[in-house]
């Protein structure tokens, strides 16, 4: 069993760039393929997939076996780096952003993380680029409207250069 559930991880970071998760059920018909891949008698039942003790050892020797990478802190960075820059070239419905971020990550031989880790990821990407993109628009505005004043302050004559009231860029003097 446990190297059936082995043959199983190894296909399933081969296929889907992710491990079995937790208690995950491996089909009969997958067992039985394994099985007879490794000359074993057949199963009648599915085996349920549980992490012990030695998954983790296991796991360390299939990413090295496969040339594979784990997510960690400096691809992270280059991942949300790559979602900004997508983010800014155009609008992205959050499935196909989804969609490309695992395209990426494939791509690039790392295992996926989990949906949530990648989602709270995107989330969290996705929340600062928009937040960026307005914060830029508003100071451009904002620029804008102080360069106007200070023109209409350096154009005006001098007995005119107090403003009392400011509305909406335009000035009055009362």
């Amino acid at each position: 069993e446990n190297r059936i559930c082995f043959a199983a991880e190894l296909c399933m970071i081969r296929a889907y760039h992710r491990f079995l998760d937790r208690n995950e059920r491996i089909p009969l018909k997958a067992t039985n393929y394994l099985s007879q891949q490794l000359d074993y008698v057949p199963l009648f039942a599915p085996i349920n997939f549980s992490l012990k003790s030695d998954t983790y050892i296991g796991r360390q020797k299939i990413i090295g076996y496969l040339e594979f990478w784990e997510l960690d802190e400096v691809k992270k960075v280059a991942l949300q780096q790559w979602l900004e820059t997508k983010i800014r070239s155009q609008v992205y419905d959050r499935k196909l952003l989804t969609y490309e971020a695992r395209n990426y990550l494939k791509s690039r031989q790392i295992i996926l993380p989990a949906p949530t880790v990648l989602g709270r990821l995107l989330a969290r990407v996705t929340k600062e680029s928009f937040k960026k993109f307005y914060e830029q628009r508003l100071s451009m505005k904002l620029n804008l409207f102080f360069f106007l004043v200070l023109a209409v302050l350096v154009s005006c004559s001098p007995e005119k250069k107090t403003l009392k009231k400011f509305r909406l860029g335009k000035y009055q003097t009362v």
